[in-house]
């Protein structure tokens, strides 16, 4: 604490009744607006004033003071003690004592005294506040008996005693004291130490009262900055007076007490003050109180900022001039009732300013009894409230206009209470809803909302009870019926208790704008459905065009890798072709011409591999490859291709052996021509990569279960062998395991590929294990049906297809009495049908399209030329095949029509049956496959009508 300028303390005597006047008037006025039984007293403890409320609790007037019977007669010492104790302290202190009741009884009050502060800090008096605590238990309320009271009041105000020994000038200290000097009990300092604890601004003040006190025996009272022993800064008052005495021993004796908190106290009195001088001096109200004749005896000087005149102008003056002519006998009449039932009355006036205009003020007022100067006067706080008013007259004037506005308004207008009662609905609700305001004020509001809105509606009440607004859209339902959309905003409207009293609703019909927003909805919802496809569409392009760029690459890597292989044997059969047709040399020998056409067919045959190859992975790749289970012997199939390659190997000095377990079934249920493709194209390769040693082909059956098994197809050779990093790129398409292996040894790399599909289309899979220089060993393995039998459905067209090759000595069926229709548009292929019909005893008529051929059978039949038979090409100009096979069977032709098309897949075989054709014949034309399907199909004819085959 910083030490403050030091006096002597005033003397509680010196406070006169004007003092008082000054400092504790607004005290009085505050007391009278209180609830609570107050009295304020002088600085020396003796009562002054009671307020409105003590004298209603105790109907007594305050003349009665703090005696009994309006106190408790054993509670009355006690008051007294409290009253002294606080004249000699000066702090503030609490008590609890019995008040007699206006109904006769003793109700027990806590009370608590607070000192008040005059302008330069002195204590002018003190304020004591009551309240009732009669209904509280009994241990809390129990009274304070005097000598605990004195006691207790004791150590609160935290005083010890002192002595001085002038003939030592040795002091000695209570207990007290010396907790006050934070030092242990007992302890005793000199004179020069006991003075040291002071703060060096008032040791000479305390040096000199000692000095004083010694001289001539005046005593002190002092109230000074302090510092304990352990250095903290605290405020004592020392009292100290010097005791006469005619014998040696003369001493000094006093009283210390630790006043730091009534110090602080003080200083927040103080403050308080402060705020409320500054609350009337500054505020927007005018504070005044008046005498009985009406005189101004007090006005704020915030009058002056407000009204424009100074308090001297005013003060003194009647109150009556200041009011508006019109207010006067109001204003008059207002007063006189205040006195009359000295009760606080409230009252709006029109004011005078000191510029001549008037503004309204409400003034609140009430009478303060008389105080120690014995008058009697009218205290008052006026308020501006010209702009409320303005604003009422403003509302009242708008409030005519507010029905013309409802009235006209598309909205429907409702006031109504928080229980949905209706207070007030504009006229527009017939319009929108069909009923009249009557009939809505005669229905509940629940019936006219949909079911579903129902909860919606009640959370919107909820939230308007708690004062917030709402916006709430919902269904109404229509006096015929139909419900209405409405968007109702609502907006509570406090009473004066603070809580909700009213809602203000404006409902506005959005039917039209549902509608709108729902047709908005849709079409948000398909345009985001569209935008969703489009991004799916990009989405998709973007991996069309990777799948295309690969696409694109791959589609470069197959027609490199076809112009080399479709190239090279090509080379050879032209160049054959063009020796046989213009060099008479080489032509006339026999010799050259075998050669010749053996290296043609040789190199035939090689592109007819390649292009199935390539069709057969097309079909695997596309998913249209099918297969069939029909009985079939793997011995014999095995068998045939170590036949097939039998005279390979012996050309190249190498071994082909084949190995078959004897317990393997005689006949399984597998498609024989995909597991002989797979076997041929093992064993080629194995032969064609193999130089010396030799390929052997090992069968065994690696799995039994009760419906099928599994056989493993190895194909061993002894040939060049394949590194590691090689091996992952060789059931790639067009793959070799090296560039320089597809250079030494020729090959599309599709064999490979196409085995492994199969393999995996037989249930089973194709692995390899290599080692480079030492061989290869490639195992497929299939899974295959339990069979016993031949299956009797295999036909024997289905075995020409599978061994087409037939030797050059085979005998063919003679066709000698069969007259053929060839519907074919290329004249090559016309003139080669032809010939070999023709060598086998047929009559041959030749068509060029569908077209021609409809006209060639209506030529023959108006001419009696039987036809036996047609041969019909496909794809061919004017009329292709399939449309021209449609018309003759629409118009009743019966002959047995045989299908010529290069399209091999499975799928195109049925599209040719579904047309009409009785059987089909694949390009490239094999002689015997030809010859055979034609006798057959002419023997059927004659021996009955033509029938279609599966």
């Amino acid at each position: 604490m910083k030490p403050e300028n030091v006096e002597p303390k005033d003397s509680p005597a010196a406070c006169t009744t004007t003092q008082f006047s000054e400092s504790l008037r607004a005290w009085c006025e505050l007391a009278n607006q209180s609830p609570l039984p107050i009295w304020i007293a002088h600085s020396d403890g003796a009562p002054v004033h009671f307020n409105s409320a003590w004298q209603c609790f105790t109907n007594a007037d305050s003349g009665s003071g703090l005696s009994a019977p309006t106190i408790h007669p054993d509670d009355v010492s006690a008051v007294e003690s409290a009253c002294r104790q606080f004249a000699f302290t000066q702090l503030p202190f609490h008590l609890e004592f019995r008040l007699r009741h206006s109904v006769g009884r003793y109700r027990w009050q806590s009370s608590t005294g607070m000192p008040v502060l005059t302008e330069r800090g002195v204590v002018a008096g003190l304020v004591v506040t009551c309240i009732d605590i009669q209904d509280r238990p009994p241990l809390e309320r129990a009274p304070l008996h005097g000598v605990k009271q004195m006691r207790q009041l004791g150590r609160l105000a935290k005083i010890g005693s002192w002595e001085l020994d002038l003939t030592t000038m040795t002091p000695s200290w209570s207990d007290e004291v010396c907790h006050i000097h934070e030092v242990e009990p007992g302890y005793g300092p000199t004179l020069d130490e006991a003075i040291k604890f002071y703060h060096p601004t008032a040791r000479s003040l305390i040096s000199a009262a000692v000095q004083k006190a010694i001289a001539d025996g005046t005593s002190w009272d002092l109230e000074l900055p302090f510092i304990t022993a352990r250095g903290r800064s605290i405020w004592v008052r020392a009292k100290g007076q010097a005791e006469a005495c005619e014998k040696p021993g003369q001493r000094l004796f006093g009283t210390f007490q630790d006043i730091t908190n009534r110090k602080l106290a003080e200083l927040a009195l103080r403050a308080n003050e402060d705020r409320f001088r500054t609350l009337i001096e500054h505020g927007s109200d005018v504070f005044f109180m008046l005498t009985l004749e009406g005189r101004v005896a007090y006005i704020s000087p915030n009058v002056e900022r407000l009204l424009g005149y100074t308090p001297a102008e005013v003060l003194g003056q009647l109150f009556d001039p200041f009011l508006h002519p019109a207010d006067m006998a109001r204003g008059r009449e207002f007063f006189y009732d205040l006195l009359q039932s000295r009760t606080q009355g409230i009252i709006e006036y029109r004011i005078r300013h000191k510029d001549g205009s008037y503004r309204w003020r409400s003034c609140t007022g009430s009478v303060m009894p008389a105080g120690p100067d014995g008058q009697t006067v009218i205290v008052g706080a006026a308020c501006d409230v010209t702009d409320r008013r303005q604003a009422q007259e403003t509302m009242e004037a708008s409030r005519e206009l507010f029905q013309i506005v409802t009235d006209s308004l598309e909205d429907i207008i409702s006031v109504t209470t928080p229980d949905r009662s209706l207070i007030f609905l504009s006229p527009s609700c017939f319009r929108i809803w069909g009923y009249t305001p009557d009939e809505m004020f005669s229905t509940v509001f629940s019936t006219r909302v949909h079911p579903e809105d129902l909860p919606r509606i009640e959370s919107a009440r909820l939230q308007n009870l708690r004062g917030e607004q709402t916006r709430t859209v919902w269904r109404c339902r229509h006096r015929d019926g139909h419900f209405l959309w409405m968007e109702t905003s609502a907006n509570p409207v406090r009473g004066a208790s603070g809580e909700v009293a009213l809602m203000v609703c404006s409902s506005r019909d959005i039917t039209e704008r549902k509608r709108q927003d729902e047709e908005f909805r849709q079409f948000t919802m398909e345009l985001e459905t569209s935008r969703a496809q489009i991004e799916q569409q990009a989405i998709e392009l973007r991996a069309v065009n990777l799948e295309a760029s690969a696409a694109n690459r791959a589609k470069s890597e197959f027609l490199a890798n076809m112009s080399h292989e479709l190239r090279t044997p090509m080379t050879s059969v032209l160049g054959f072709a063009d020796l046989l047709l213009a060099d008479d040399d080489w032509s006339h020998t026999p010799e050259n011409r075998q050669r010749s056409l053996q290296a043609i067919r040789r190199n035939g045959e090689h592109l007819l591999t390649i292009i199935n190859d390539i069709l057969d992975l097309s079909k695997i790749e596309a998913g249209k490859m099918t297969l069939e289970s029909v009985p079939t012997s793997i011995r014999h199939l095995v068998a045939e291709v170590v036949s097939i390659f039998q005279f390979r190997a012996e050309e190249k000095g190498l071994s082909l052996v084949a190995e078959c377990p004897s317990g393997l079934p005689d006949f399984v249920g597998t498609d024989p021509t995909r597991v002989r493709q797979i076997l041929v194209n093992l064993v080629g390769n194995a032969l064609k990569f193999t130089e010396s040693g030799g390929v052997r082909i090992l069968v065994r059956q690696v799995a039994d279960e009760q419906a099928s098994l599994l056989l493993s197809l190895e194909v061993i050779d002894s040939g060049i062998g394949i590194a590691p990093e090689h091996v992952a790129r060789l059931f790639q398409p067009f793959t070799q395991a090296d560039t320089t292996t597809s250079r030494r040894f020729g090959g599309t790399g599709l064999g490979l590929t196409i085995s492994k599909r199969m393999a995996e289309m037989l249930h089973g899979e194709l692995t390899v294990t290599s080692e480079l220089g030492c061989g290869s060993s490639f195992v497929a393995t299939i899974r295959v049906d339990r069979c016993d039998t031949r299956s009797p459905t295999m036909s024997e067209n289905s075995l020409l297809e599978r061994n087409p090759a037939a030797p050059a000595s085979q005998v063919y069926p003679s066709l000698e009495g069969c007259r053929v229709l060839l519907v074919e548009d290329g004249p090559d292929n016309q003139r080669l049908i032809s010939f070999l019909l023709q060598k086998s005893g047929a009559e041959v008529l030749i068509a060029d399209n569908g077209r021609a051929a409809i006209q060639t059978i209506d030529g023959a039949r108006e001419n009696n030329l039987a036809i036996d038979l047609i041969l019909m090409d496909m794809q061919m100009p004017v009329l292709d095949g399939y449309s021209a096979t449609r018309e003759l069977r629409a118009a009743g032709e019966t002959r047995p029509i045989i299908a010529l098309t290069a399209n091999t897949m499975s799928g195109d075989r049925q599209l040719c049956l579904d047309a009409g054709c009785d059987d089909f014949l694949a390009k490239p034309i094999n002689r015997a496959s030809l010859i055979d399907t034609v006798a057959r199909w002419h023997a059927t004819a004659r021996h009955g009508a033509a029938t279609l085959v599966p």
